[in-house]
Parts: structure tokens; sequence; C-alpha cells
């Protein structure tokens, strides 16, 4: 309820705000407000949006050591094929370019199902994450689309914003719903060569 209650705040008060890609912000906030002090005359300039894959990128060196030393029992390439992968009931771990900088799955390291099924998340949390059964996973958008599934719809590339479903969509997708009806989505934009984005298109 606290969550619902911020962002009705957000929604009523704040419009703009940058957010950064984890959660660490305000040390970037102090940083700029400090050079604000120091040098009133200077205006600002506008903040580009700050990409969120600075980390390290998979070799086969590494694909190797996970097939050799991991507990999968078979290691797949699916590609373009992940959407009809994924429709038929398969967990798919998704690891494309360079790692994400923050804690959160942002389509480079990312695990994806279809939220179609209302057994996955039970599934997902007892065989790969290894965690509660009422923890919640992130319902991952085409920003085009967004409207159609969420109320006050607001972009959130970087799953900072947790939005109220529409009645009509939240039985669409049952697995990404949370307690109240809500969701805590990443809004993927169409981008030059991102497989992410096109696998979602394939599997709308």
């Amino acid at each position: 309820m606290r969550v619902l209650w911020f962002e009705q705040f957000a929604l009523a008060r704040t419009r703009g705000f940058y957010l950064l890609p984890r959660d660490d912000g305000s040390v970037v906030g102090a940083a700029l407000l400090a050079r604000a002090d120091d040098h009133p005359d200077e205006r600002p300039t506008k903040m580009d949006v700050m990409s969120p894959y600075l980390g390290s990128r998979m070799n086969q060196g590494t694909l190797r050591n996970v097939e050799r030393f991991g507990t999968l029992p078979k290691f797949t390439r699916c590609g373009d094929d992940a959407p009809r992968r994924a429709a038929d009931g398969k967990i798919i771990a998704w690891v494309q370019g360079r790692a994400e900088f923050g804690p959160r799955a942002l389509g480079n390291r990312s695990i994806l199902a279809d939220p179609r099924s209302p057994s996955i998340k039970e599934t997902i949390n007892a065989k790969v994450k290894f965690r509660a059964e009422f923890r919640t996973f992130a319902p991952s958008i085409l920003h085009e689309h967004g409207n159609e599934y969420f109320e006050h719809y607001q972009e959130s590339p970087y799953i900072k914003r947790t939005l109220k479903f529409r009645e009509t969509a939240a039985g669409k997708v049952p697995s990404v719903v949370h307690e109240y009806g809500t969701g805590r989505l990443q809004t993927v934009k169409k981008h030059p060569d991102s497989p992410h984005y096109a696998s979602k298109v394939a599997s709308r």
C-alpha cells in the first residue's frame, strides 16, 4: 500500500523527474546538487538517459563453463524461437550484450516466461530462484501497448514504477499481477539490433 500511495503522490505532484536504473540515485542527485551550489550561474543541461548496460559481456568460454559445471540437463540456443518456447511453458535464460550494472534484470540478463500461465510464477520461484512462492516478477511490456494494460500508464524502463493493472487486462497475465492488482513493470522500446524488443513483438 505504501508503494501505491507513493505512485499516486508522484502522479499528482511530480512530472518528468529522472530515475536512475538502480537504487542509489540519491548519490548522483547529491552530486548534482553540490555542483549547482558551487556554480549558481550555470544553467543545468538536460540529462541524457543513462545506459544500465555497463557490465561484463558473455563470452564463449563462460558459456562452455555453464554447460560443463551447471545443473541444466542441456543447453540450447533459442534466439528467434524464444517466444514459441515460452508459450510452450519453457523458462528461458535470456543473455545478450553487456550485463546490467544495477540489481535489476532489464533484458540483457533476464528470465523470460509466459505470464499468461497461472502457475509459472510458482515454478520459477521453486525451481530457478529458490525463493518464497509469494515473491513477484516484473511484467515486461512493449511501450506502445502500455496504456492497454495499465491505468495512468507511464514509461518505466528500469522497473521503477508500480502501476495498477486495468481490470480488463489483469486476467490475461495472472503470473505478473501483484497484490492489490499492481505490476512493477519494465517498458521496452524499439532499439536498433534489440533482440529483447524483437522477442516481445513476436510473443505479443
